[in-house]
Parts: structure tokens; sequence; C-alpha cells
């Protein structure tokens, strides 16, 4: 297992934005043109390998319903920030990952 180049971990992350700050204004302050009277932020991907991209997915409040299930949304590509532009924002972070071969939810830890 521990050789093994194309191992992947995957987990959950909890995120806490700074105080006062939301994910609305992180849009504000780094997407140009942003109009936070049409979009609502609600999903954030991070990318990072030899480039930091983050993507953030807004509902567009201003899209003709289509009849569908489907939210409309919007796709804002972030791949100009650095590391702290996104670190800065945050007051704290929590994740936890796995190999997948375990189920989390069945741990019980016997060191406490």
């Amino acid at each position: 297992m521990g050789n093994n180049i194309s191992e992947v971990y995957s987990g959950i992350i909890t995120v806490k934005p700074q105080q006062n700050s939301s994910l609305q204004d992180f849009c504000v302050s780094h997407i140009g043109g942003y109009n936070p009277a049409r979009f609502q932020p609600f999903a954030v991907r991070v990318f990072s390998a030899k480039e930091l991209i983050v993507t953030v997915y807004a509902r567009d409040l201003s899209a003709k319903d289509d009849g569908s299930d489907n939210i409309p949304v919007r796709k804002f590509k972030l791949e100009h920030l650095i590391l702290t532009d996104l670190l800065s924002f945050l007051s704290e972070f929590n994740f936890t990952l796995s190999t997948g071969t375990e189920y989390i939810g069945d741990m019980r830890v016997i060191n406490n």
C-alpha cells in the first residue's frame, strides 16, 4: 500500500470562514464582475497539483426556470489564486481522509 503511487484517499472536509466573512464575500473579492444580487454561491471545489484551481458554483438567480429539477448554476473557475488567498478566508478547517478499506463510521477508538 505505501508504495502505490495511484493510491487515493477520500473524505469530508468542514471549513469555517473568518468572522464576519462569507462565501459571497470571497466571491466578490476574487471574481471580477461578480454580482452578489444575481448569484448565490453554494459549492466550492479545490484542486491542487502543479497549480491551484478553485471553482465556485453559484446559483444564477436570474436564470429562467426550464421546468427541470436541475439548479441553474454559473461556474467560476479561479486559476489566479495562491494558497494563502484561500487560507486567509478560513478561520479553521477540519478533515478526515480514509483509504476506503474501512468505513470511518464503524471505528471505535480504543486508546482514549
